[in-house]
């Protein structure tokens, strides 16, 4: 037998454990979650979808690492495809810090652009496919991590943050606070007015030499620009109206500028009468429930500026 199809061999034995596995200890984790996670004997993680489009799921594994030194990668892809474009489809990934990246797909039609691998090359895999083999039969079903929020699907997603915000504003309605906007809300809006209020125009472009005349330009039109208190007043009541709204429907709420503001943002600055001159070039806001992500400028990293995070358990009935 040749060295392909041993490998689609030991894929399809492997795939059908695996699958196997998943069905006799997902219980109920199918309604809430996207997939199982598994955890292999040295520690790496698999995972397998629940409810895949198309039919049967495809099972992967991502043990990949970037070394900023070198910057190069290095780790092992793995992923089983049970139907795609080739057939029944075993793809393996070596990534090497120290020579060229290995790659092989052994499927049930051709596969294009294969390279001949060295014998070296050959025995790397043939390890590799017998050592995970073996693991398959020690599998661990990671409950803990299959059952975090990060793992929900997009409506299970949704109606734990209705649940979030409802017992949120619940907390608020006990206080003798007069305001009935949420703290995440009141940070994010606060940002965009201290932003927008500042000395400078926030945000950046990047580092050609557009860039830099763009900014000078919108950094002279900023300056120009003033903002009174009412419009404040009214850009922090139509924001905050806005960003609430989404939450109650459990939405995660984006405020984007790119040259200029988009979305609610925009509505609440045209509503106000503020200048769209006064929003950051490149500025990314995500708000939750219970916190809320900037990034400030072109390619800028996300800081977080607020977080009150509470993870509350979702259950489907009939779990154990």
């Amino acid at each position: 037998m040749d060295f392909e199809n041993q490998i689609k061999l030991l894929g399809k034995d492997i795939y059908q454990k695996v699958i196997s596995f998943v069905e006799a200890n997902k219980g109920d984790d199918d309604k809430l979650y996207r997939g199982a996670k598994l955890k292999l004997k040295d520690g790496r993680e698999m995972f397998v979808p629940f409810n895949p489009w198309g039919g049967q799921p495809d099972i992967k594994i991502w043990n990949y690492e970037w070394n900023e030194e070198l910057q190069r990668g290095n780790g092992d892809a793995f992923s089983i495809m049970a139907e795609s474009g080739y057939g029944f489809l075993v793809d393996i990934t070596f990534y090497n810090l120290d020579k060229d990246n290995t790659h092989f797909v052994a499927s049930d039609m051709k596969y294009p652009h294969q390279k001949e691998l060295s014998a070296d090359e050959i025995n790397a895999i043939k390890n590799y496919m017998a050592q995970l083999y073996e693991q398959v039969s020690t599998l661990e079903y990671d409950k803990e991590a299959t059952r975090s929020i990060s793992n929900f699907t997009q409506e299970a997603r949704r109606q734990y943050n209705i649940q979030l915000f409802n017992n949120e504003m619940k907390k608020l309605n006990e206080t003798e606070s007069t305001t009935k906007v949420l703290p995440s809300v009141e940070t994010a809006v606060n940002w965009w007015i201290n932003i927008m209020n500042g000395p400078t125009l926030g945000g950046s472009l990047g580092d050609d030499i557009n860039a830099h005349l763009t900014m000078r330009a919108a950094e002279k039109q900023f300056s120009q620009t003033s903002i009174d208190e009412n419009q404040l007043i009214m850009f922090r009541d139509s924001l905050s109206k806005a960003i609430m709204d989404q939450l109650s429907q459990g939405l995660e709420v984006k405020l984007d500028v790119d040259y200029g503001p988009s979305g609610i943002l925009l509505d609440a600055i045209m509503e106000s009468g503020i200048s769209g001159s006064k929003t950051p070039f490149k500025t990314n806001m995500v708000v939750n429930v219970d916190s809320v992500r900037v990034s400030a400028g072109y390619r800028a990293e996300y800081e977080e500026i607020f977080n009150n995070s509470v993870q509350e358990e979702m259950k489907p009935k009939g779990r154990v």
